[in-house]
């Protein structure tokens, strides 16, 4: 079962309105860049609609096209709604959160980036530019 992924490696929540359950799941992920190829840009799929509710710095997400309801923080949901507005790739996603959080585009925050990416991949929040 996906789950969505905290940058800050807390609880990772995700809801299911199918099943009508919360799972809580501590997720830690390890990369390695030697196996790993992203394609070249990702989007929120065409024609998907996200519909989105904010808690101080948690953003509730709803995804009609898979029928999932996932919690994400701040910077995962800026992640998102960067998909939402048009298709990026894993250094263009680190430019915009950079700006968005007022950091520097560093090495962490690239590594970051990526493991987004594959996590909301997983979760159905984007997918592959299709040309």
């Amino acid at each position: 079962m996906p789950a969505t992924w905290r940058g800050d490696g807390g609880p990772v929540w995700r809801t299911s309105p199918r099943l009508g359950w919360l799972v809580i799941l501590i997720f830690s992920l390890v990369r390695d860049d030697s196996s790993m190829s992203l394609p070249a840009k990702w989007q929120v799929p065409a024609g998907v609609t996200l519909t989105w509710k904010q808690w101080n710095d948690d953003f509730l997400v709803f995804n009609p096209h898979t029928g999932d309801t996932h919690l994400l923080d701040f910077v995962a949901a800026a992640g998102v709604q960067c998909f939402e507005q048009e298709a990026l790739d894993e250094e263009a996603l680190r430019d915009r959160l950079a700006s968005r959080l007022e950091v520097e585009p560093d090495p962490e925050l690239s590594t970051y980036a990526a493991q987004l990416i594959t996590h909301l991949d997983h979760l159905g929040l984007i997918e592959a530019e299709t040309a």
